[in-house]
């Protein structure tokens, strides 16, 4: 693993120390089973109706990305400890492991996984940039200042 990588864990490790205490802390770890993955699917069996081995595939699959969530709310609750490169280590990871799993738990549900966001992509087309670099922001040649201030 990348020292990067490395950094952003200790963070996060640290920050849900501090929220939650070690004993709760560790089962936000990478490579941890998550220990609620048989209490959701307990939970959507019971009140949705789903069937034991579906509930189970959508426990796991919603349960999974524990220390992809654990990121993004340290990172929500504080932004300030994180570097730029962590941040961009810690949404790439995020990228690669949780659409996945969000989309196949979706379908066990009986959910639609129409990318919803597709028309705004396509009408973002003038600014995408080549080989899936970053996107340029659209600006707004007319756009002088920011928004006014409020009194």
């Amino acid at each position: 693993m990348s020292d990067v990588y490395d950094s952003l864990r200790k963070k996060v490790d640290t920050i849900f120390r501090e929220l939650a205490g070690g004993e709760r802390a560790k089962w936000l770890e990478p490579g941890v089973p998550s220990r609620c993955t048989l209490q959701i699917a307990t939970a959507v069996s019971s009140e949705s109706g789903y069937p034991e081995a579906v509930a189970q595939n959508i426990g796991f699959n919603v349960s999974d990305w524990q220390a992809d969530a654990a990121f993004l709310v340290a990172l929500h609750l504080f932004p300030e400890r994180f570097t730029d490169a962590e941040i961009d280590e810690g949404v790439r990871s995020l990228l690669i492991h949780v659409p996945a799993h969000v989309i196949a738990a979706a379908r066990l549900a009986g959910h639609s996984t129409k990318d919803v966001f597709k028309e705004l992509e396509e009408g973002a087309e003038p600014t995408a940039p080549p080989n899936g670099g970053p996107a340029a922001l659209a600006g707004n040649p007319g756009v002088t200042e920011g928004p006014p201030s409020v009194s």
